[in-house]
């Protein structure tokens, strides 16, 4: 067992330890006086906001009062595909039971669309609107999706399980609110009762559906993605950057490039250049990869949170952003040698900054003002232990090819 998989197994047993459940950096801001602070944004109310967000970050556990942690639904399709790598990693079955029991819980708590299910948020959030708890969202669903196709690669598939992709796929191609423009792209909602257009989201659908496209045999799927895709490549800057909503959709003070929403939108050209071959999507991720690295990526191996924010939160460290630069940069390496490197790099700056070993955990954010201590799953050491899996999973490849 190498230095890798040494680390993912102690994070793994004490989130096996806690019963893999945490609680979320947006507790708060998903319930009662939380929304309404959200909801109400105006001269009186901004203020107030930023005074909890500070006080939410020193003294967390006050904020969480009659809460529960709880296991987060977002990020455990791709935790889950994490568990199954760390078993081929190192053939140690210890965890497989947990990987099942977890699977069972995540199917229970898929939520229903106008045609389909998928999978959303165990908690209330809020953005122009309430969205609901289990709520279907497009990246969600989308990692969902691929965990199902990955679980059962060279296996039979369970008739439970293809329903539930058969009810992804219907979700997200008739529930997202499908605009098509003139330019013969196509947009999709990150979901079905949010108005809004965010471009991780929608290399998210289009990946989904070429997936199920060609798993299911649906050319209607097929010819959906690529038009999705071409809108995600028609939003990309000319240094290579996305902003998270859709260019002029919000006021520009409004708009914000970030590392980990980034990362994803280039992990997603960078699979979807699997299934089908388009010249603007692998030109897009080259350009994207490129800017990425020399933006985000410092020269002491700490990651950069934003590009471009209007929010002054004086974040030094994020760990999911960190986390979601090494999984770009791990996948990414057979395309770019180097980037393996870069990602064990990263990884060792991040683990020096922001691991507690007496706790086996990572800390959440390192801030100007003081470094946000408390277990949010979600947000720090669950993206880790995927990251892990893809710099195991990368590494095993090159030696496989060396």
């Amino acid at each position: 067992m190498n230095e890798v998989t040494a680390h993912m197994k102690a994070l793994l047993w004490q989130m096996q330890k806690e019963g893999y459940r945490s609680y979320d950096h947006y507790d708060f801001w998903g319930r009662g006086i939380g929304i309404f602070l959200r909801k109400t944004r105006n001269l009186f109310t901004t203020p107030i906001v930023g005074v909890v967000y500070v006080m939410e970050v020193l003294f967390p556990k006050l904020f969480r009062i009659g809460l529960k942690p709880d296991i987060p639904l977002e990020t455990l399709p791709s935790f889950l595909k994490a568990m199954l790598a760390y078993r081929q990693l190192t053939a140690d079955e210890s965890f497989e039971a947990d990987r099942l029991m977890l699977t069972e819980h995540m199917l229970k708590k898929l939520g229903k669309s106008s045609s389909g299910r998928g999978l959303g948020h165990n908690f209330n959030w809020y953005t122009n609107r309430l969205v609901p708890a289990f709520t279907p969202c497009v990246p969600h669903t989308a990692y969902l999706v691929t965990y199902i196709l990955e679980a059962y690669e060279g296996s039979k598939m369970p008739q439970r399980e293809r329903e539930v992709l058969r009810d992804a796929g219907e979700f997200v191609f008739n529930d997202t609110g499908l605009v098509d423009l003139p330019d013969g792209s196509s947009k999709v909602r990150y979901a079905e009762d949010d108005e809004r257009y965010v471009i991780n989201a929608n290399s998210y659908a289009a990946l989904l559906l070429i997936k199920l496209g060609s798993f299911f045999g649906r050319d209607d799927y097929i010819e959906r993605s690529l038009k999705i895709m071409k809108f995600v490549t028609a939003q990309q800057n000319k240094d290579g950057s996305w902003f998270y909503f859709e260019k002029g959709s919000v006021k520009d003070k409004d708009n914000f490039i970030d590392c980990f929403h980034s990362a994803f939108v280039l992990e997603n050209l960078l699979e979807y250049s699997g299934f089908v071959e388009d010249n603007d999507a692998s030109g897009a991720f080259v350009a994207g990869l490129d800017s990425f690295i020399a933006e985000f990526v410092n020269k002491d191996h700490t990651v950069n949170h934003f590009k471009k924010s209007h929010l002054p939160l004086g974040i030094s460290i994020d760990t999911r952003s960190t986390a979601e630069a090494i999984n770009l940069l791990s996948v990414s390496s057979g395309k770019l040698g180097r980037c393996l490197g870069i990602a064990e790099e990263v990884f060792k700056k991040v683990k020096d900054e922001m691991y507690d070993a007496s706790k086996s955990y990572y800390y959440h954010r390192r801030y100007s003002f003081g470094l946000s201590r408390m277990n949010y799953g979600r947000w720090a050491t669950v993206p880790m232990v995927i990251a892990l899996a893809n710099v195991g999973l990368a590494k095993m490849k090159l030696e496989g090819n060396s």
